[in-house]
């Protein structure tokens, strides 16, 4: 463990992943405040108004855009972009939690957070049924 806290605080460019709920946004809001680098919330880039999500060469090409930064910490799980992040990632890690845990706290922020103040969610998202079937 102290290892990897070693190389955690000496990593530049650091992927949070895991489901929705499993607190993603959470650690990487914490690691940019204790190591003062910038976060990059991908919902924020990924997702269009009304859940509609970028295309996929556009998407792509945004993250690889974003990964090209000195340095960052960023959250997210999507699968078509991980192979270009992992390759530009010093250290990532991974949030497990169970789908009820995670079904949980997506219904409980829902309930207890104007979500126009999510630094992860793109503007006008709102919490709906297509966003829980996802």
């Amino acid at each position: 463990m102290n290892d990897f806290l070693a190389r955690l605080k000496s990593a530049r460019k650091i992927l949070v992943l895991g489901p929705s709920g499993s607190g993603k946004t959470t650690l990487t809001l914490e690691l940019a405040r204790v190591l003062e680098i910038e976060p990059i919330h991908l919902d924020a880039h990924f997702w269009q108004t009304g859940w509609r999500p970028t295309p996929k060469p556009q998407w792509l090409e945004r993250v690889r855009e974003l990964v090209e930064r000195r340095e960052w910490i960023m959250d997210g799980t999507y699968e078509d972009s991980l192979p270009v992040r992992v390759r530009a990632a010093e250290a990532a890690i991974v949030l497990e939690r169970s789908r009820w845990t995670c079904l949980y706290r997506v219904l409980k922020r829902k309930l207890s957070v104007d979500d126009r103040r999510r630094p992860d969610a793109p503007p006008g998202q709102p919490v709906d049924r297509a966003f829980l079937r996802y």
